[in-house]
């Protein structure tokens, strides 16, 4: 859940400045698309599985409006995977229809090494001058809302 957070945070205020700034989808699917070279449905999935764990923490997300966030997940840790592994067939919302035919897999510690790539990249974009904030009131909104401070 904290790389969710990170995930989130990113995509609330930063881009790098040579991409075209998104103003649709969501912080977490924002970072992903300026920072990896993951495809729609897999930043969805990803998403998808931010829903399940913070709205219910469970394994599945339902989605009536939007099929492509309606996902019944297996998640491990297995190095070797994929961060991401589609089902064959999309799971219909349906918990009685649950099969290994329309599972999301996600790994989550290829997830972890991802969200830590990604900071990686940000601080190293960050260096070169080349980071945007996009928050509306900048840098003030930055220090007031994300930055914490022990005196």
């Amino acid at each position: 859940m904290c790389y969710m957070t990170i995930l989130d945070q990113i995509g609330k205020c930063y881009r790098p400045s040579s991409k075209t700034k998104i103003t649709n989808g969501s912080a977490i699917q924002k970072s992903l698309q300026y920072f990896t070279g993951l495809k729609n449905f897999e930043i969805n999935a990803i998403y998808s599985l931010r829903n399940a764990f913070f709205h219910d923490f469970s394994l599945y997300n339902r989605n009536g409006s939007d099929p492509s966030l309606q996902h019944v997940f297996t998640v491990d840790n297995h190095p070797p995977n994929n961060v991401v592994i589609l089902p064959a067939t999309q799971w219909d919302g349906n918990m009685a229809t649950r099969s290994t035919s329309n599972t999301t897999y996600i790994n989550l510690k290829a997830l972890g090494d991802l969200v830590e790539q990604i900071y990686m990249d940000l601080i190293s974009v960050e260096a070169a001058g080349n980071l945007s904030l996009d928050l509306p009131n900048g840098s003030t909104e930055l220090l007031y809302k994300y930055i914490f401070a022990h005196l």
